[in-house]
This record gives C-alpha cells, structure tokens and sequence, in this order.
C-alpha cells in the first residue's frame, strides 16, 4: 500500500461514524443499506 492511500484510508477511519460503519460491516456477510441506515441514523448518500 502507498503512503498517501494508507493517508486517506486512516484519515477516513478517524471519522467516529465511519468508524463505527465499517465495524458493523466487517463481521457480516450480508448486510442491506437500508438496514444499516436504520441503525446507524445516516442517510443513504452518507454511507
């Protein structure tokens, strides 16, 4: 991975909220946006 990715990916990860996005994510197989709006209080767009 070049720096600046690793830049970006960690400067998107300091974000509480997509944080918390990408653990909801990452245990799951499946999982509908509509769902993850609900739970997450976010819009569509935002996710």
């Amino acid at each position: 991975m070049e720096t600046i990715e690793f830049q970006r990916i960690a400067k998107a990860l300091a974000d509480p909220r997509r944080f918390a996005i990408l653990e909801r994510i990452a245990g799951c197989k499946e999982l509908p946006c509509q769902t993850l709006c609900g739970e997450m209080t976010v819009s569509k767009a935002t996710l």
